[in-house]
């Protein structure tokens, strides 16, 4: 299974001095690996949701280390005491990280 670029990643703002919002690697590294570029023409978009876009994608390494953990704990525990919802809830947190990691 190949996996993504490691975390954290980064927003840059006016990245390249062109206008673009960019992810990056925020490994601490002088040169830091750009992963996402989104362009200031994207259609129908405007910058504030633009630069929502890219914050979710930088939160993204963040968001399936914690999804995992949460679903992985609770399939060490059993889930027997569930309700409907939270069934629900592990089931879709299971369908993201399987889309996350190319098997959906």
């Amino acid at each position: 299974m190949q996996t993504h670029t490691k975390g954290p990643w980064k927003v840059l703002e006016n990245a390249r001095g062109n206008g673009k919002i960019c992810v990056t690697t925020a490994n601490g590294a002088p040169v830091h690996a750009v992963l996402c570029e989104i362009d200031v023409k994207s259609v129908a978009t405007d910058d504030a949701t633009r630069l929502a876009n890219a914050r979710l994608i930088a939160a993204a390494p963040d968001l399936l280390a914690a999804l995992s953990r949460i679903v992985g704990d609770h399939a060490d525990l059993g889930e027997i005491d569930l309700s409907t919802d939270e069934r629900a809830a592990l089931d879709q947190g299971r369908e993201a990280i399987r889309k996350a990691e190319g098997n959906a």
